[in-house]
């Protein structure tokens, strides 16, 4: 038993220095952690923190906003897949944005994009968005998110013939959304050092 234990304490080790200190609770019974233990762990004056349903902060005190992200991810991820994998769920939208260091984003809510078959609710800071379609994603400091561009069109996506123009590292964006159509038209320049520059149409896609 003492050598199991250890065995699950080196996993859980793992899973912090991987997941930012948090675990599903499929991760943690995997680990050998049973359920009525998780819950007296979350207890009030506990030693973890219940984030969201099902996702556990194994450690003391509030989760930061940098935890708060790849959170929202393990909550939404599917079974069965590595949930911070960007496999079934993503971050878009503003608090994509906010991670690319862009200017003004980051209002503590975050977006993650499911395919649209997924049934999952909104609950607390986490808001569900769906697509026929998953876009390109990419691992951004360990969190699965949307490429740009995707992100600023999901941004300005429920709203009626808005423009939205975002520099970050030497990139433009200008998203025009279609919401009558189901349909977001993105173009994006990237200039290049010193003088030449290039674009890109993206397209349109649906939401």
């Amino acid at each position: 038993m003492a050598a199991a234990r250890k065995a699950d304490v080196r996993t859980l080790d793992r899973l912090a220095g991987r997941q930012r200190g948090l675990a599903t609770h499929r991760q943690l019974q995997a680990a050998g952690v049973a359920r009525s233990m998780i819950g007296r762990r979350c207890r009030p004056g506990g030693p973890w923190q219940r984030v969201l349903p099902r996702v556990t902060l194994i450690q003391t005190g509030a989760p930061d906003p940098y935890q708060r992200m790849p959170a929202a991810v393990l909550y939404a991820a599917g079974p069965g897949s590595a949930p911070l994998s960007g496999a079934t769920a993503v971050v878009t939208g503003e608090a994509a944005l906010s991670l690319y260091r862009v200017r003004g984003t980051g209002s503590g809510t975050v977006d993650v994009l499911l395919h649209e078959g997924r049934k999952l609710r909104d609950i607390a800071y986490v808001r569900i968005r769906r697509t026929r379609r998953p876009p390109p994603s990419l691992l951004f400091e360990g969190v699965p998110c949307v490429r740009r561009p995707r992100a600023a069109a999901d941004f300005v996506a429920r709203e009626t013939r808005r423009r939205l123009k975002l520099e970050t590292h030497g990139i433009e964006v200008v998203t025009v959304a279609r919401p009558w159509s189901g349909t977001t038209r993105t173009r994006w320049w990237q200039r290049s050092w010193p003088s030449c520059a290039w674009a890109r149409d993206e397209g349109s896609h649906s939401r």
